[in-house]
C-alpha cells in the first residue's frame, strides 16, 4: 500500500469518527437560553442564561440543577434537594420572587420525568 493511499484511508476514518461524534454530542447536549424578559426559579441562573444540557445522564445527584416536567406539561427548572429508594427526587426553587413548579406542591417527582441535567451555564 502506497502512503498515499494509507493516508487517503486515514482522512476517511478520521471523517467517519468526528461525524459520529458530532451525532453523540448533537444527541445527548442541547442548549437551552433562559427568557431574558422572565426570571429564574434559581437563583444562580438570572435571566438570559444559556444553559448547556445533559439530556441523558447516567445519574442523578443532590444539588443538580434540572429540567423537569411538572403538571399539564409545563416544563420548569429546579435543584434536586432530595432522592429517595426509587429513583424520584424532591426538587425544589430558592427565588421566591419567581414562583414556579416544584416537590412543595407536586410531591417527589418521578424520574421519568426528568428532562436533562445542567451542566454548565453562561451569560453572554
Amino acid at each position: 500500500m502506497t502512503p498515499g493511499r494509507l493516508q487517503k484511508i486515514l482522512r476517511r476514518i478520521t471523517l467517519l469518527l468526528a461525524a459520529a461524534g458530532g451525532i453523540y454530542l448533537y444527541s445527548r447536549f442541547s442548549l437551552l437560553v433562559l427568557p431574558a424578559e422572565g426570571c429564574s426559579p434559581v437563583v444562580r441562573y438570572g435571566p438570559g442564561t444559556s444553559l448547556l444540557l445533559d439530556q441523558h445522564p447516567d445519574e442523578w445527584s443532590v444539588r443538580d440543577v434540572v429540567i423537569f416536567e411538572a403538571e399539564g406539561g409545563v416544563v420548569s427548572l429546579g435543584e434536586i434537594e432530595r432522592l429517595n429508594a426509587e429513583g424520584a427526587a424532591w426538587i425544589v426553587t430558592d427565588d421566591p420572587d419567581c414562583p414556579a413548579p416544584s416537590s412543595v406542591e407536586l410531591g417527589w417527582i418521578a424520574e421519568d420525568r426528568l428532562a436533562a441535567r445542567v451542566i454548565f451555564a453562561a451569560s453572554w
